[in-house]
This record gives C-alpha cells, structure tokens and sequence, in this order.
C-alpha cells in the first residue's frame, strides 16, 4: 500500500498544478478566439446555486484577461466560435480544482484506505477527462485559425481524443472492480494525455495570438529544430549507466563461462513461423516485420526458441550455451519494462542424470544475483506436471490447461479474486472449479519442509495419489536436496501458485523476484522444455535453462548507485600538455597505450582546466608537461585526489607509472568489513570443524578473497594477524569461534 500511496501523491501534486495552469491556458484561448466573457460574470450568493471553484475560475480568467482589447463582455463575440468551448470552463475547471481539493484533503489523513482514496481518484480522473475533452474542442478551433497543415497532421497523428475516453473507460472500469492499482495507473495515464493536451492548446492560442505565418515558416524550413525522441519503450544509455552495464554484463558472463558454457549468437529476426505459437498469450506482442523479399518475418521474442531453433537446425543433441544480446516485444512500457531489453540465458540441452541440469541453472541464478549484489531476493519453484495435476484433479479440462496456468501466472501482481473472475467470466470455469484452484495455489512455504507435509499427505495428499503430480514430486524432492547440499536452497520458496505463461515449458519452472525498495517485477525466471527442439526437427532434445530480467536488475543497480560515484571510463593516467603541441601529446600517451596503460590526453593553456578534467572524469593520476619540462627532461607525476605532486625522469615514464599502477592495484580490505567478509568466506560447512593454530593463516590465506577498498593492503593482512594471534595460548579453535576470537584481538 505504500507504493500505492506514493502514487497517489504524485497524482496530487501533478493534478494540483495541471489545474493551475489548464485555467491560464484557457484564458489565452479566450483571447485568441475574442471570446465572449459574459459567462464569466459569476458571483457567489452563498445560496449553494453556483460553486466556489466555478467562481475562482471565473475571476481568474477575468484577472488574466483584465485589460485585453481581444474579448469582449458584451454579446458583440464572435458568431463563428462554439460558445459552450468558453462558456463551460468556469464548471469544467471548476470541477478538477474542486476534485483536486477533495484528493488532497483524504490524502493528507489517509494512509491505508485504497477503497477511500481510489473513490477521490477516480473522481479526478473522470473531471480530467472532461478537461481534456474541452480544452480539444479550443485546440481544434486553434488550429482552424492557424491554417498550418503541418501542424494540424502532427497534432492527429497523437490521437488523443480516443486514447483519452479509452483511459476513462478503463478508469471507471477498474473503480468499479476496486482494482487500485489499475485505477492509479489509468488517471495517472489520462494526467499524462491532459496535460499534453493543454499543452497543445498553449502552443496553438499562441501561434493564433502571433500569426500564423511564423509557424508555417517554422514548420517548412527548419524541421531540424524539432527535439528527436526515442519510440516508446526504448532508452539511450548515458555514459554512467554503461559503466554499471558494463561491470554486470562482466560478471554474469563469468557465472556462465566458470559453469563452462560457451557463447551462441542467433540473427535478430526469426522466420514468423518459428516463433509463432510458442508464447501462449503473448504471442501477441512479437514484433512482426513487412514483407522485404518473400519472408515473413518477426524480431526475436526471447533467446530460448532461436536457440531450440538452432539445435534442431544443426542436429545437435548436446550443448551448454550462453547467449546475452537484446530481445523485443511489443508490450506496455512501464517502469522496468521495456519494448527492446537485454536478456542473458543459459541452457543446458541433452541427456544428463536426472535434475542434474535443473539444479545448475538455478544454482547459476542464484550465483549471477549473489555477485550483482542487488540485495535479498526470492527465488519461487514449481513443478507444470504438478501445476497440470492440480488442474486435473480440480477438474479443469485439459484443452484450458494452458490458458489457465496464464491466469494463475498472474497471482505476482493481482489478487486471487481478480484472478478467479477472469477464469470464471473469460474462461468459462465454474466457481467450484476456481476456488478448488484457489486452496492449492496459496499453498507455499521452505522447500523441503513443505514437500515433506505433501508428501507425507498432511498437505496436498490428492496430489500424490495422483500419477503425474508423483512423479513431479519426486523430481523436486531430488531437486530440493541438491541444492540443500549445494548451500543456495535458503533463497528458494515453493510456490503452487507459480505457472510461467509460456507454453513451451513441461517440467521444473521458477523465478525469482526482487525484496528490496525498487518494485522492479520478476528478475528472472526459467524451467525445463523438453519438447521445444523436437518441434523443429525429428530428434527430442530434453533442456532446460534461465533468463536474467537484466533491465530490471540495472534499474536496481542503477538505484543503488545514486549516492556512489560511478566512473565512466578506466582511465588510468591523463597526460596533461600545457600549450598547444599536439605532438608531444601523441608522442608520450602513445609510450603509455603501447604498454597497455589505460591512458588519454589533453592539450590545453590552462593547467587547471586539465585538472578539472581529471576531478570531474575521477582519473587518478595525471602527467603534466610543458615548456619546461621538456626542457629539463622531466614530467610531473600528480595524484588528482591530492596536492601531491612528483618529478620524475622522461625516460622512465612507463617504468615509473606501471611500478605505480602495480602498487595502488594491490588487493585491499577495509578494516570495517574484515569480519563480514570472515564470516562470508568461512560458511564452507555447516558442521563444526577444528582449525589446529599452526594451520590458521594458511586457512585465512586460502579463504581471504580481494576487495579493493583502500584500507589494509592485503600483504599486510596475514602478517598482522599472525603478530596479533601470538598473544594466545590456544592450540586448536572452533571454526564457529575464529571471527569472535579475530573481534576480541583487534579491539583498540
């Protein structure tokens, strides 16, 4: 709810200035069209008859217009201008500003009561839409004074009038059903297209106001000064961003190639018919591409059936792959939900001991979400032949299978009510039948401990009496003790309730979901498809795999990095020339590049604009040269963090900065962190285990990984403990007892 309500919010403070501004803009309007103001002749009698709001709106326009030669008060106006257009704006307006009140009064004393505050939400929306409805009416008459044809196609090609009574429809729709979520989503899209329509009406009173030849010139000869955007759904990626890109894509590539899977690439676009009905439901939202030579053809949907493609293709009946490369669909762009978007898939295809391959992949998700560090995380586990077993056993028929489990895969984000109407209504289930479903997919809990109560029939015992949904047991009971053994089985839940929309999977399913403060979705998901190969060619390939929702794990990352700074580039060393010699420039970054130093130049009079340069790029370290070091046959070393500058030889300025480089390289660990990062390293086992003392600093050697936090250098580590555990008589320690022993030995 407290997502929901920093929405509300935003809603408020949003509508409260639209409603400001919608007044202003009408009054130009007004102007424009040397309106009749006689209907702004209101006055409040305290009898109730006309409303406060409707009279504040009423004087404001009066105020802004005091003094224009354009209107008129008397019934002198212009006979070819829709009255209502300017007669209605004292109620129109009135009625958002008094809405606008009504939201922000309930959200002041409100915290928890979505039905309270979505009714006042709602209401908003349905004054917006009134709103936008007539503020289109004076754009339209705008427009016909202009007389620009280039101006009226790009205000049609928006299509705002329709995208606006669909968004109220919708909005009205969702209040009824008390779906909040929906409901703040829809008036906060209708808020976006009002104000883009008021906006429009600013723009076209003025060029009204201004003549109309000014915009035709503007229009026709300097198309260039128009802002480019990107499409919907779309995103460019500033240099900062890339940097944390950069470092994610790098660390997930090692999880893969440490799991020796190789890398696969697959073109862009598929043939139509090899994507075409592999996704369920969303199927719908794959890109398909006109006709260039014969083929049709549509962008890539996912990296699982270019994949499957290509085995079939090339008759391969085994094979670990990587592929990381963007994928598009054409879905509604949200927060961390776009219409081109990276995925990172690993699959393991071929005959393997059995759940072999489904324990790698979720432990390899589980690694890769570890080391990007994002924060707690769940990842939900299910069974489809189990989730098929409680269809039939509920007495779903099996041609509903499919289009069931993309109701129930919706339970993440709508409540089970809403998901029961959709099956009764849309589906054709019966209310027994719903509810049947309801009592097995809120079933969910620690893995082994709840398939132990299936199992032992004290929950779900109709699911092992029944053959299918055995054997599904089975399987995960294996899977389960796997990755207990494997020490990842803490962050997996079993969930009934987990269904995954796509068609192709047939066994094992999961997916994992951010617990932090960013509401980013699902972060990654996979199961086992053991048929999916076959359908392109004569062999059955088992595989199963994973895909990493990484747009959705940047944006965490991103977030997380706001109060960090972020390098953008690796520089090492700047060579910083005074003066305008291009030359000696070239002549010394080209020494520093030949010896594999990250290094960049700059040639400028100024020497603090080149250590600007160097703050505001946070490179470290700086070569500076001018006249007269090149004089002397010196150059100056500087340290950009600090003031401390040396004088070294011209001759020795590689060996000076790789001797450097090598130095401040060194693995560091922060004192704060050194127990944490004991603790960590020491979780090898969950039994009790005797370090006898001479075997300790070999047992920190080994355990003791590199961080490069510059507080103790790591060479000196070792040798501190070693002194400090001299003040001991203990012979052998508990490894439980090492980090409390180390916390008693380095306090001050």
């Amino acid at each position: 709810m407290s997502t929901l309500l920093e929405t509300y919010k935003i809603i408020d403070h949003s509508s409260s200035a639209l409603s400001t501004i919608a007044v202003a803009v009408a009054a130009l309007s007004c102007e424009a069209a040397r309106a009749n103001l006689s209907a702004f002749d209101l006055t409040d009698s305290g009898d109730g008859s006309v409303a406060k709001d409707d009279v504040g709106v009423a004087s404001d326009v009066k105020v802004l217009l005091n003094g224009s030669k354009l209107v008129t008060t008397s019934n002198k106006g212009d006979d070819r201008v829709d009255l209502n257009l300017f007669s209605k704006i004292p109620v129109v307006n009135g009625n958002v500003r008094e809405a606008v009140k009504s939201l922000h009064s309930v959200i002041r004393v409100v915290a928890n009561s979505g039905e309270k505050l979505g009714g006042k939400v709602l209401q908003l929306g349905f004054e917006l839409g009134n709103l936008g409805d007539s503020s289109l009416g004076r754009v339209r008459l705008n427009l016909g004074s202009v007389g620009v044809e280039g101006l009226k196609g790009i205000f049609e090609k928006d299509c705002l009038k329709d995208t606006l009574r669909n968004r109220v429809r919708s909005a009205v729709e969702a209040g009824l059903e008390k779906d909040y979520s929906k409901l703040v989503k829809e008036v906060d899209l209708i808020l976006e297209i009002v104000w883009k329509i008021v906006a429009w009406e600013a723009v076209t009173a003025f060029f009204v106001l201004e003549g109309g030849e000014k915009v035709k010139e503007i229009l026709e000869s300097n198309q260039s000064r128009r802002i480019p955007k990107t499409p919907k759904g779309t995103r460019d990626f500033a240099k900062e961003q890339m940097a944390i890109r950069k470092k994610a894509f790098s660390i997930i590539t090692k999880v893969f190639e440490r799991h020796c899977a190789t890398a696969l690439d697959t073109p862009a676009f598929e043939l139509k018919e090899t994507l075409t009905g592999k996704y369920g439901e969303d199927s719908k939202l794959i890109y398909d591409l006109a006709d260039q030579g014969g083929e049709l053809c549509s962008l890539r949907y996912d990296l699982t059936v270019p994949f499957s493609r290509y085995m079939a293709m090339n008759g391969l009946t085994s094979f670990k792959r990587y592929h990381i490369d963007k994928v598009w669909r054409r879905d509604n762009p949200s927060k961390g939900r776009y219409r081109e978007f990276y995925q990172c898939d690993f699959d393991i295809a071929g005959q393997y001991e059995k759940m072999g391959p489904d324990f790698e992949v979720v432990r390899i998700l589980s690694e890769v979400l570890n080391e990007l560090k994002i924060g707690d995380y769940e990842i939900k586990l299910n069974h489809r032949k189990l989730l098929d077993g409680v269809l039939e056993i509920c007495g779903v028929p099996p041609t509903k299978f499919r289009t069931i489990c993309s109701s129930i895969d919706k339970l993440d984000k709508q409540s089970f009510e809403q998901v029961k109407k959709e099956m009764v209504e849309e589906k054709g289930l019966s209310v027994e039948t719903a509810d049947k479903i309801g009592t097995f997919v809120k079933i969910r809990g620690p893995p082994l401990e709840l398939l132990s109560k299936i199992m032992g029939g004290s929950e779900g015992s109709e699911l092992c009496e029944h053959n299918a949904s055995k054997e599904a047991l089975n399987d995960l009971l294996v899977l389960f003790e796997a990755l207990e053994k494997s020490r990842c089985i803490d962050k997996v839940v079993f969930d009934l309730s987990l269904a995954r929309g796509l068609d192709y999977y047939t066994g094992v399913i999961f997916e994992a979901a951010f617990r932090g403060g960013v509401q980013v979705g699902s972060i990654g998901a996979g199961g086992r498809y053991d048929n999916l190969i076959g359908n392109f060619g004569t062999k059955q390939v088992p595989a199963v795999g994973m895909s990493l929702g990484i747009e959705r794990v940047l944006t965490i990352m991103e977030d997380k990095a706001q109060n960090q700074a972020v390098r953008a580039s690796e520089t090492q060393v700047l060579v910083a020339v005074l003066g305008d010699k291009l030359s000696l420039a070239a002549e010394l970054v080209s020494e520093l590049w030949d010896a594999d130093i990250k290094a960049e130049y700059k040639v400028h009079k100024k020497v603090m604009k080149l250590i600007e340069y160097a703050i505001d790029s946070k490179i470290p370290w700086m070569i500076i040269v001018g006249e007269r070091e090149v004089k002397d046959g010196i150059l100056k070393l500087k340290k950009v963090e600090t003031t401390k500058e040396d004088v070294i030889s011209r001759s020795k300025l590689v060996e000076e900065l790789q001797q450097l480089l090598e130095t401040s390289n060194e693995d560091m660990i922060p004192r704060s962190k050194l127990f944490e990062e004991l603790q960590q390293r020491l979780k090898s086992t969950t039994n009790e285990v005797v370090i006898p003392r001479g075997k300790l600093v070999e047992e920190l050697q080994q355990r003791l990984k590199s961080t490069h936090e510059e507080v103790i250098l790591r060479s000196k580590l070792v040798e501190e403990l070693q002194q400090l555990l001299k003040s001991t008589n203990k012979e052998v320690i508990p490894r439980s007892e090492l980090v409390e022993e180390l916390q008693q030995l380095l306090k001050p």
